[in-house]
């Protein structure tokens, strides 16, 4: 058995389900810690930091635009965004809207939801 450091651990976090087979080595828990980048967790990695997003080199670049990151200072759980940010976050649904509590209200309001429809 190979064991993985704690460093590794956190590189691996975005991952195809292949790949995760793949790894052997890690443990099982971390293994389930993993998120693997399936199309339902495309959506669950929405907000990231510019930072994470080029640590993704395994996730398509089509997706990797699609993925709307965050700045440093949402990420510490401020309620503000940047400029650029607010312009991407306009066409949302409105439970993507409900979720986005780093937002600030104003910015909230202004951000144009789609229906399903």
């Amino acid at each position: 058995m190979r064991y993985v450091t704690s460093n590794v651990r956190k590189r691996i976090r975005y991952v195809t389900r292949n790949v995760r087979k793949r790894m052997l080595y890690v443990t099982r828990n971390v293994r389930k810690r993993l998120q693997y980048v399936t199309s339902n967790v495309r959506n669950r990695i929405r907000y990231v930091t510019r930072n994470v997003r080029k640590r993704m080199p395994h996730v398509t670049r089509n997706v990797r635009k699609r993925i709307r990151y965050v700045t440093r200072n949402v990420m510490k759980r401020k309620r503000y965004v940047t400029r650029i940010v607010r312009k991407r976050l306009r066409y949302v649904t409105r439970n993507v809207r409900k979720r986005m509590p780093h937002v600030t209200r104003n910015v909230r309001k202004r951000l144009r939801y789609v229906t399903r429809n």
